[in-house]
């Protein structure tokens, strides 16, 4: 049985086509056909005139034509975050009522991510996306699964969410049934051919690939003889690092600088020394007192906690 994880999603609001973040990709359906078909369909146990009902279960789309596919697919690419989701729905039968959907991801063998559960409005205009606010991890490769629960309205007809299209060679869905009716766990999945959920997520990637923007200011000209200063500035946290190299006009040999490694704090100047020891030092000063060039050329290294690297270089001539 998969591992089931903590839940982490709250949902935040309910809108018709709500805003999505402008790094957002999105998976599952693109959400251009027309819904025609039902998920989770079930004939109630009427036990008495107007007596109730109410089953779950859970739908993934395990296959799907890219003509109908959204632009990213059915999995992301690196661990992310679903931001929102959307689906698109049809009219109901006249025995289903309230409609209770909540998200899930994950992957058979691995954790799963519980999302809040939202009720579909009873008066969204049929094939009108109607989008909720997620923060919903998803990992590398993972599905998103719609968990649905459907509650009758009192007589004998067929009950069922409106939330799929088919049409021959669409794709294919899955459903959880028997137990929880939660993803990959019971004893009953029902496979359906031709047929698309009409279900899509906007996710974030969390993988970060994105090289800090930095910055480093110093002194043209600076005493060398006591080493060089240089300040330090990155738009996020982690660590930096200089290494160097001294030349002085008139002595083949150069010297290596390299100074200690530093912590960065996001949007904060901070300062880098980089030490001479003693024989460039006492080179430096004899190199000075008799009217020789001095230069310190070199590079600080800038990386964020995720090891992105950003190089800036720079160049001190002693006083």
């Amino acid at each position: 049985m998969a591992i089931r994880a903590k839940l982490i999603a709250g949902v935040l609001a309910i809108s018709v086509l709500g805003a999505s973040s402008a790094n957002a990709e999105s998976i599952g359906s693109n959400l251009t056909s027309a819904p025609n078909a039902s998920v989770c369909k079930f004939k109630p146990e009427v036990s008495s005139p107007g007596a109730t009902e109410t089953r779950y279960c859970s739908v993934v789309q395990s296959v799907l034509d890219e003509d109908y596919a959204a632009p990213a697919g059915l999995t992301p690419f690196n661990d992310s975050t679903v931001v929102g989701w959307s689906v698109l729905a049809g009219p109901r039968s006249s025995n289903t009522g309230r409609i209770v959907l909540a998200l899930r991801t994950g992957k058979p063998g691995g954790p799963i991510y519980y999302g809040s559960e939202v009720v579909l409005p009873a008066d969204a205009s049929p094939g009108t996306p109607v989008h909720f606010n997620e923060n919903l991890p998803i990992e590398e490769g993972a599905q998103i699964t719609l968990r649905i629960g459907i509650t009758t309205l009192g007589n004998a007809e067929e009950a069922g969410a409106p939330l799929a299209y088919s049409t021959p060679g669409i794709g294919i869905t899955e459903t959880f049934l028997g137990g929880t009716s939660e993803p990959w766990g019971g004893s009953q999945v029902e496979t359906t051919e031709n047929q698309a959920l009409l279900l899509q997520a906007e996710i974030v990637s969390t993988a970060d690939t994105t090289t800090p923007v930095a910055k480093r200011r110093f002194a043209a000209r600076q005493d060398l003889s006591r080493g060089a200063l240089i300040k330090v500035r990155s738009n996020e946290a982690g660590g930096a690092r200089a290494t160097a190299k001294l030349t002085i006009a008139g002595l083949k040999q150069s010297f290596s600088v390299t100074s200690k490694r530093i912590k960065v704090r996001p949007n904060s100047w901070t300062s880098l020394r980089l030490p001479l020891r003693r024989k460039p030092a006492r080179a430096v000063k004899a190199a000075e007192a008799e009217g020789r060039g001095v230069t310190l050329k070199g590079e600080v290294r800038v990386v964020d906690g995720a090891g992105n690297l950003r190089s800036l270089q720079f160049r001190v001539k002693g006083r």
